[in-house]
């Protein structure tokens, strides 16, 4: 009987140890998706072009919005129209965009992500 109960602690001892390993990788999981489009945002400083790899992130797109300075949309691309699994890239001369700072809003069901970029 008592070897009986000595392998039970150790046995609940080990499933213990083994809960907070568990816990870290679900929350490595949830910071996945929104939180990596920092490691997918590139800038060409040369033509002043900015690209988002969104084959690189695992995130659904609901909508893109570039917002000056004042909070004014200046541009948005809608959820069919919005990248799946591909580089989609902004040109600001192309969209209009005069020379300043705007804020780039990249929007998921669940999240928004925010990068500052500059037009000049």
């Amino acid at each position: 009987m008592n070897l009986r109960t000595f392998f039970t602690c150790v046995v609940l001892l080990l499933l213990a140890a083994a809960l907070p390993a568990q816990t870290s990788s679900e929350q490595l999981a949830l910071s996945s998706g929104i939180d990596q489009l920092d490691h997918a945002f590139y800038q060409d400083s040369e033509e002043g072009l900015y690209f988002i790899d969104f084959d690189a992130v695992s995130v659904i797109v609901k909508s893109i919005v570039i917002l000056d300075s004042q909070g004014n949309e200046k541009f948005k691309v809608e959820g069919s129209e919005a990248p799946i699994n591909d580089i989609f890239e902004i040109n600001p001369k192309a969209l209009g965009l005069s020379s300043g700072t705007y804020t780039l809003v990249v929007n998921s069901y669940t999240d928004s992500w925010k990068k500052t970029i500059t037009v000049r």
